[in-house]
């Protein structure tokens, strides 16, 4: 029997997140470079120019969360359901979550560290928002790009972000996303697959 814990999914996010932008390429070929993306400091806003919430965003997820310990499918997917029914931010558009928490039950027996299903929508909300950031400045968008960056530093700032994921020096938001605010999309782009389901 499996035993997924958050500290694990963190990890395997991050891994994720790092080689899910390879998967477009076929085995044996060179991996996809993105695009060199030049910064436009006229019209993308400082960083230092964008104000988070003052406090966290949410409708009472603490209160669903359940009891510290691990759970099955079935448990895991109803924590999924209940934090993308009640998913605080608007989505970019196009933008759906998946219905099934991981494409559908596992073929076997898996156990899982409760919390998992409720982070899940957020970190796929937070590539959703990077990737239409990184497709909007391309496009020359830079009013959706940069809605769309404060998007996703503001799922940092939600109650489910602040419940299950430890980042202290918020390490994403100044090494990814700010730079991003200041015209510099590299650290977006080597972050962001494209592929967020």
């Amino acid at each position: 029997m499996k035993n997924r814990s958050l500290s694990t999914l963190a990890a395997i996010a991050g891994v994720t997140f790092a080689l899910v932008g390879c998967a477009g390429s076929e085995a044996g070929s060179a991996p996809v470079v993105p695009p060199t993306l030049t910064p436009s400091p006229s019209e993308t806003a400082a960083a230092s120019d964008y104000t988070p919430p003052a406090e966290l965003i949410g409708e009472g997820l603490a209160d669903e969360v359940l009891a510290d310990g691990v759970t099955d499918y079935a448990g895991i997917s109803a924590e999924y359901q209940r934090a993308i029914d009640s998913f605080p931010l608007p989505l970019p558009e196009g933008f759906t979550f998946p219905t099934e928490y991981q494409g559908g039950p596992p073929s076997e027996p898996t156990q899982y560290e409760a919390g998992n299903g409720y982070i899940t929508p957020y970190f796929l909300a937070q590539c959703a928002y990077g990737s239409a950031a990184i497709t909007a400045h391309v496009g020359g968008d830079e009013d959706a790009a940069t809605e769309n960056l404060h998007l996703a530093i503001d799922v940092t700032y939600t109650e489910a972000f602040d419940m299950f994921v430890e980042d202290p020096s918020r390490g994403f938001v100044t090494g990814v996303l700010e730079p991003a605010l200041d015209g510099n999309y590299g650290p977006l782009t080597s972050w962001s697959s494209g592929n967020c389901s």
